[in-house]
């Protein structure tokens, strides 16, 4: 229940289902105002002792109550008292917080093989117009017909990459909460009467001490001291706002990489037939001229000769950030006796 609906029931209860009585006095005729079932069963103090519960001193101005209050772990409030049948709160304190962060993971850091391969015609240093060669996309080096190219002269081959070492996410970005303790405040469905000397009222209270209950007055809001003849307030909340987070997943890249490659260009179409070879490194693309001007380039392949990507670690997913408590209530009680 939140603190307004908290506010609500609790005026209800002081309210109840009684108003004001204006009722004639037995003996004098004299009108008074009163708040008793029986206002006519005594002429001098119409309202006398206490039909049900017990009685007790009022709430504070500011503070609603009394009401019957148990307070203990959560998930262990017993049933209302039979005298105090109506729950009107339930809240909870000692908050526990748990990071539902997943955890970050990284792909593997990779060699790639270049992308970009061209073949020119009409010199032997890569110049003049280069005729490009397809390859597949994310190319193992395994042999790839290119169709024929006549009369080549020179090859251009990009240099070889450092790919992967990318966020693979598991994450949750939200906290995940659960509440040590609760309260839970009963009362009765009896308008609250004041009882004889109307310096006290009328209030659920015959509780056997076993069941945990104790009687108490209830503010809502934070940062509240309790009055003079109660004991040191606690404090109770409808919920909690997830204002946390989940840092972002980042990848790191640890030690050198080297990769290496060998590409190899040939005659026919199914790569047996070898016309020359180039060293593809990392961040250097090469050029080589095709001794001999063969006739055609028809397929190309490549391998690694050294693999080394490196490796990859993954950072970040940590919870960021501090959840908020939501409607907090007071409970001021009074000493047992």
């Amino acid at each position: 229940m939140s603190s307004s609906l908290l506010h609500n029931a609790l005026r209800l209860f002081l309210v109840g289902v009684g108003v004001a009585l204006v009722a004639p006095s037995c003996t004098t005729g004299y009108i008074s105002f009163y708040t008793c079932k029986e206002p006519c069963r005594q002429c001098k103090d119409p309202c006398g002792e206490c039909l049900y519960g017990t009685c007790a001193p009022p709430a504070p101005i500011g503070w609603d109550g009394p009401v019957l209050v148990w307070k203990g772990a959560n998930g262990k409030a017993p049933e209302c008292p039979a005298d105090a049948p109506m729950t009107l709160y339930e809240g909870y304190a000692g908050l526990n917080t748990f990071s539902a962060c997943g955890p970050c993971e990284c792909s593997p850091a990779t060699c790639e093989l270049p992308e970009d391969v061209e073949v020119s015609t009409s010199d032997g240093t890569c110049g003049g117009s280069l005729q490009s060669v397809e390859v597949p996309e994310g190319w193992d080096g395994s042999c790839v017909s290119i169709g024929s190219i006549d009369t080549p002269t020179s090859i251009r081959v990009g240099p070889t990459r450092v790919g992967g070492c990318e966020p693979v996410v598991h994450q949750l970005p939200r906290a995940a909460f659960t509440w040590n303790r609760m309260a839970k405040a009963c009362g009765s469905l009896e308008p609250m009467e004041p009882c004889e000397g109307k310096e006290t009222v009328c209030v659920p209270g015959s509780v056997a001490p076993r069941q945990g209950f104790e009687q108490c007055i209830v503010k809502v809001g934070d940062q509240v001291t309790c009055p003079p003849g109660y004991s040191e307030g606690t404090r109770f909340y409808s919920g909690v706002r997830d204002t946390t987070l989940c840092t972002l997943c980042t990848c790191r890249r640890w030690g050198e990489s080297t990769c290496d490659a060998t590409l190899r260009v040939h005659g026919d179409a199914s790569c047996t037939s070898s016309q020359h070879e180039l060293s593809p490194v990392l961040e250097n693309a090469v050029c080589g001229a095709l001794p001999g001007s063969p006739p055609q380039l028809a397929s190309v392949e490549t391998t690694f000769d050294v693999d080394e990507p490196g490796t990859c670690s993954p950072e970040g997913g940590q919870l960021h950030g501090t959840p908020t408590l939501q409607d907090p209530v007071t409970f001021c009680c009074r000493p047992a006796e």
